[in-house]
């Protein structure tokens, strides 16, 4: 083999090389973005508890909401 030819083949495998290199590049770069979750939930708070005022209740019920019903006597 000569020199011309030596150095043409020397060309072609350098050419080949960076191919792969750039290839395996962009792969790795590709699988560290899909690696990483694409959404991250937030931490979820505590929600605070509020203390709710107990409703005002009548003093006097209106008739027929009593508890205790009343017989009719006999």
């Amino acid at each position: 083999m000569g020199d011309k030819e030596k150095g043409v083949i020397e060309q072609i495998a350098d050419t080949v090389n960076d191919i792969v290199e750039e290839l395996a590049n962009t792969a790795s770069e590709a699988l560290d973005d899909a690696a990483e979750p694409a959404h991250k939930k937030p931490d979820r708070q505590s929600v605070p508890s509020y203390e709710f005022p107990v409703p005002d209740l009548p003093v006097n019920p209106p008739p027929g909401l009593s508890s205790k019903r009343r017989g009719s006597k006999r």
